[in-house]
């Protein structure tokens, strides 16, 4: 009997007999690859507390680079290599295990309890593997997760502070005890889906070499020893060219702002420590160098106008001139180590908003937050947020940003980052719902008569604004003022002006001065349509301000003679006087569409243009164009939009914000060229790293020690087989000796009595060792040693 079975696209004509060979080779044949080498564990031992550096050596491990690739040969499909995916490390009860490529598959997890894991960020995440005892009985196949991803880029640094192996709270690292790891990197194949007779049963294929258990005793450090950093502090990094933003929430040092509304920007902005668009942090706070870096991209072609997949980081030393190159590309998403100072840089290439939703959950969206000025002042300013869908006879009046799974625009947000609960309520106008329905509804977007108008040719989202209110008028921004009153009011006839929405307020422009009535008083040197927005915004990876607008509900007017309107208390009617004063209501009571206030509809509009006190947005709109074209150019412009709700508002004349707030708005931005040589070359991103009050610092505990009356030097630092040194005392003084290395183990104690000393190091590993000197009534002393 002959039967056809198909692998992967190849049709076999074999006995049935054959079948279950065949399919038990394959299966297991996985094993006969050694999988990408497991990186090196180098660790660092502290108080309660243990960091880990995983390094592949650049010379012998077949990952180099994170490079591993495996052809299977005997599968003729297009998908027919194993590629590296990623780390997994492990805490196991002892040193004494069998470690082999089965072990790590199917894995028992009451010995080995996961403590880390780190992957490529890609579309892959869970891997399952296939077992079976029988593999002839389809029946008897069932999957193990082998990995579950975090899915964020490669990561070669962590730290722990407890014990996987304990139970309840009390889980704490224990000083001075020995805990065991071993680490493992694995590749990822998924040539065809798993099906018993056939597909991938093996996706996941870990490490067969340099596979080894490690033990790790933490330590407390020496008395006389003070670090001055712990490991995940962020550090100071100040932009020189370029933008992006990395995988960092964007926060920049104050100073920035006065130096833009001056006009002394000097093209640099410098970031709070941790908030840069590097990733740069301390991974070793004993080794940690003060020193003044400068991080430079490059790539194989200059006289691109942009950055190339193969862009590269060199790391410059501006103390000694010394020069590192990442061993990886801006494609992947991968922590970089620079033990030489201490310090990693996460670095990649990010998507940006919108531009793969399907497979990036965050969508490119990072945040939203509101700070104050006083923290103890009143926090006066809220956003009316989009409300979810609700079926049946519900008010959707204020469900304005549609990208709930069963709505028109869940193509553009299906993981509904951007209403998530890191949104304050500032949205992207890309997804503000701008349709023409039945039901009324509030919307900051444009609804129109027009049909259902969303331009194509929205910017290029992704503008990290600053946007701080002020009650500072030097500092507020001449702005355009527009109308809010959507379709709906017009068709209940309360749009008494005979705006409609997105026109010009037809109204003189405002002074910043307040007049007898506490209202603007008119400035004859502008058109009409011309107010002040009482506040400025600040792209943060460029250091650029840009136009900012606001729109008002003229119906909300003490004018208004329609007897839904002049009826309503005078809290209400602020919607008509050219000035930001959005109320703090959401709803008037009654049944109508005026009812829904939304504090006056005082909407904001953040543009992608450079600040020209809104000129050119008012040439656009009183250009006479029809609205189809001069509005959807305006449209076009709009990088972010909110609904402001605000109680406790100050008079005009006094400034209008009781409490100075900045609202910052970030998204995930690509790293990009911003300016080019004469030649029109590419001027490369450019960033210094400053590290500053970092280095572990030697302290004395008691006022009766006195200050060593000794210098020592040591020889050949770094060293090869003896730690060599020398001790220049104007008196005999006989000291203890002690050398640690980074896992806080003691390698050597001994005795000194001569001026020169020499240790034999030939069975030490290579790393940072710290020599300790010390003697009866003299404060001790300790040095940096490295063997290399």
């Amino acid at each position: 009997m002959k039967i056809l079975i198909t692998i992967s696209r190849s049709i076999i004509v074999i006995g049935l007999t054959s079948i279950f060979i065949l399919v038990g080779f394959f299966h297991g044949r996985v094993f006969g690859f050694d999988g990408p080498d497991a990186p090196t564990l180098s660790v660092i031992a502290l108080d309660g507390e243990i960091v880990f550096h995983l390094v592949n050596d650049l010379d012998s491990s077949n990952n180099a680079g994170l490079n591993y690739s495996q052809n299977i040969y005997f599968v003729g499909v297009e998908d027919s290599t194993y590629n590296f995916e990623g780390y997994l490390v492990f805490q196991v009860p002892g040193p004494n295990l069998d470690l082999t490529q089965q072990t790590f598959s199917n894995r028992d997890p009451n010995i080995f309890k996961e403590v880390f894991q780190s992957d490529i960020k890609n579309e892959i995440s869970k891997i399952y593997n296939w077992y079976s005892a029988m593999p002839w009985s389809p029946d008897s196949y069932y999957p193990v997760l082998e990995v579950d991803g975090v899915n964020a880029g490669i990561q070669h640094s962590f730290s722990i502070t407890t014990d996987a192996f304990a139970d309840g709270d009390n889980n704490r690292l224990v000083n001075g005890q020995p805990y065991y790891f071993v680490v493992i990197a694995y590749a990822y194949n998924n040539y065809f889906e798993f099906y018993w007779s056939d597909g991938q049963s093996r996706p996941f294929l870990p490490s067969k070499n340099n596979v080894q258990i490690i033990e790790v005793i933490p330590t407390e450090m020496p008395s006389d020893l003070k670090m001055q950093a712990a490991y995940g502090d962020g550090l100071e990094v100040t932009r020189i060219y370029g933008a992006g933003t990395g995988t960092q929430f964007l926060k920049v040092e104050p100073r920035l702002y006065d130096e833009v509304l001056s006009g002394n920007f000097s093209g640099d902005i410098h970031y709070r420590q941790g908030y840069g668009p590097l990733d740069a942090k301390v991974i070793d706070p004993l080794n940690i160098k003060d020193r003044d870096l400068e991080v430079v991209f490059f790539d194989s072609h200059p006289e691109s106008t942009d950055l190339m997949p193969d862009t590269r980081v060199k790391v410059v030393d501006l103390n000694t001139g010394e020069e590192y190159e990442s061993s990886t590309d801006i494609s992947i998403m991968n922590e970089l180590l620079f033990p030489e100072y201490g310090i990693s840089i996460f670095f990649g290439q990010q998507d940006r908003p919108f531009s793969n939703p399907f497979f990036n959950p965050s969508n490119g969206f990072t945040g939203t937050e509101i700070t104050y000025a006083n923290p103890g002042g009143p926090d006066w300013l809220s956003f009316l947020k989009s409300k979810p869908y609700k079926p049946g006879p519900h008010d959707n009046s204020y469900n304005f940003v549609r990208t709930a799974f069963d709505q028109n625009d869940a193509r553009l947000d299906p993981f509904e980052s951007f209403t998530s609960d890191k949104n304050i309520g500032w949205y992207p106008y890309h997804i503000v719902d701008y349709r023409v329905e039945q039901k009324p509804y509030i919307s900051p977007a444009w609804i129109n008569n027009y049909g259902n108008i969303r331009p194509k040719n929205l910017p290029r989202f992704g503008a990290n604004v600053d946007i701080v209110f002020t009650s500072d008028k030097s500092k507020w921004s001449r702005s355009v003022v527009v109308e809010a009153a959507n379709k709906f009011f017009d068709d209940a006839g309360l749009n008494w002006r005979g705006h409609t929405m997105f026109d010009l307020v037809d109204r003189p422009a405002a002074s910043k001065n307040a007049g007898p009535d506490g209202l603007p008083e008119d400035d004859f040197d502008l058109p009409n349509g011309f107010a002040w927005f009482p506040a400025y915004a600040i792209d943060v990876e460029t250091g650029r301000r840009l136009n900012i607008f606001f729109a008002e509900n003229t119906v909300y007017s003490p004018e208004n003679l329609n007897s839904d309107i002049s009826s309503l208390p005078g809290a209400y009617l602020s919607g008509d006087d050219r000035i930001w004063n959005p109320g703090p209501h959401k709803l008037i009571p009654g049944s109508e569409i005026h009812r829904h206030h939304a504090g006056g509809q005082h909407f904001i509009y953040i543009t992608s243009t450079e600040y020209d006190g809104c000129h050119s947005i008012y040439e656009i709109l009183f250009s006479g164009e029809p609205d189809s074209i001069r509005k959807r150019q305006i449209v076009e412009k709009i990088y972010w939009t909110a609904i402001p709700l605000a109680e406790g508002l100050l008079s005009y004349e006094e400034g209008l914000i009781p409490n100075d707030a900045i609202v910052s708005l970030r998204v995930t931005q690509p790293y990009q060229v911003t300016e080019y040589e004469d030649n029109g070359n590419k001027i490369y991103n450019r960033y210094r790293i400053l590290i500053d009050g970092k280095e572990i610092r030697q302290i004395t505990n008691s006022e009766e020690l006195t200050e060593n009356p000794f210098e020592i030097k040591i020889f050949e630092n770094p060293g090869r087989d003896n730690l060599r040194f020398r001790i220049d005392s104007p008196e005999y003084i006989e000291y203890q000796i002690e050398v640690y290395n980074i896992s806080g183990l003691l390698m050597y104690t001994g005795k000194a009595d001569v001026y020169d000393y020499s240790i034999s190091t030939k069975n030490w590993a290579s790393g940072l060792y710290l020599l300790r000197l010390h003697s009866e009534g003299l404060a001790p002393s300790t040095f940096r040693w490295v063997k290399q």
